[in-house]
């Protein structure tokens, strides 16, 4: 997860719907605040049925703790992407909203926050600069490194609208909106912000959600008892992947190509890792990162030969317990000789427990 965030136990008695007007309005953004859809996936993952809407759309956004006794870690825009790519390293997380720094503090958040800087989006930034090329020489990498070093994150954002800043209100909405903009809409992290001064408050992920789920696991059981096949999440797919004796450029280009955050590793045909975003964030924490790109999957010390799985016939439930437990963002559908057939992940999960509103304004946003 992006940051750490815990959740509350639902109390029944809270459980009842809350009267209120849709206050997500895509009159209230700016182009800075909506993804590009020629890189934004908009295929979307199956819906549920809309019988648990009412439960999520009763619990507040309040529900989701701050962050941290700090509040919420943002980068400023004249940050270098080098630097940006230090601080959130050492903070351990993936993403954090971009503050510009030529608005004053008593700004909105529509003129205060202009995109997301996150590793999604570095790596198909680098990949782009690079022109799809892989980096070999020495003058290349130093070329490569360069350029971390001279762009700033508010022009990694103009290049990376598919990770933008997309809020809600932390008092009005709820964590349905949350849930749609995480599951269908695909927005990996959604800020909450304070009407009308525009504080930003929380950034709520799609782990969050999960942990919602998995400590609430009772009030959802006609649901999590079922199998990932029953609920439609075991469809098969043909899914990109990188043998374990390509480089991890390679799997970051597929990354890239393909607008995947992470990609299987196979070895004879046969799953054996997994590289994602985190690797990015691993590899540029330790000295001679860019070196690193050429290096084979099977050759690097950092490359873990571990990816999680489940069948057919898991449960949801041991599903949200493997994702939990193990702070992962999919698991890999195999069968029995280990070959891939399919991956669920968390926005598949939680998009299969919602369904949009007739009323909802998001897809007009979406489309815009």
């Amino acid at each position: 997860p992006t940051h750490n965030t815990t959740t509350q136990q639902i109390p029944a008695a809270s459980l009842k719907q809350h009267q209120r007007e849709e206050t997500f309005s895509p009159q209230t953004t700016t182009t800075n605040h909506r993804p590009n859809t020629q890189h934004h996936n908009m295929a979307f993952p199956q819906e549920g049925d809309g019988s648990l809407n009412s439960v999520f759309k009763a619990l507040p956004l309040s529900a989701f703790d701050y962050p941290t006794s700090q509040g919420v870690l943002t980068i400023n825009s004249n940050t270098t992407v080098t630097e940006a790519l230090k601080i959130l390293a050492e903070r351990n997380f993936l993403c954090a909203p971009v503050r510009d720094v030529k608005q004053p503090e008593d700004s909105s958040w529509v003129s205060k926050y202009i995109g997301m800087v996150d590793f999604l989006g570095m790596v198909d930034w680098m990949v782009k600069k690079c022109g799809g090329k892989q980096p070999s020489t020495f003058a290349e990498f130093c070329a490569l490194e360069q350029t971390f070093a001279s762009t700033t994150v508010e022009a990694l954002t103009e290049c990376n609208r598919w990770t933008p800043f997309v809020p809600l209100d932390y008092q009005l909405d709820s964590t349905l909106d949350a849930m749609l903009l995480l599951g269908k809409y695909g927005v990996h992290r959604v800020c909450t912000v304070k009407s009308p001064e525009g504080t930003l408050v929380s950034i709520i992920t799609q782990s969050a959600i999960v942990k919602l789920l998995h400590d609430n696991l009772p009030a959802f059981a006609a649901v999590t008892s079922k199998s990932i096949k029953e609920l439609g999440l075991a469809k098969h797919m043909t899914i990109g992947s990188v043998s374990v004796h390509q480089t991890y450029w390679d799997a970051f280009k597929l990354m890239s190509d393909k607008l995947y955050s992470a990609v299987p590793v196979l070895k004879e045909g046969k799953l054996v890792g997994n590289v994602s975003v985190k690797d990015l964030r691993v590899m540029f924490g330790s000295a001679g990162s860019f070196s690193k790109l050429n290096m084979q999957l099977s050759a690097s010390p950092d490359f873990i030969p571990l990816a999680y799985t489940c069948r057919e016939d898991d449960t949801l439930e041991s599903v949200l317990h493997k994702l939990q437990h193990t702070r992962i963002h999919r698991v890999y559908l195999v069968d029995a000789q280990d070959h891939v057939l399919s991956v669920v992940s968390l926005r598949d999960i939680i998009a299969r427990l919602v369904k949009e509103p007739a009323e909802s304004k998001l897809w007009e946003y979406f489309a815009a």
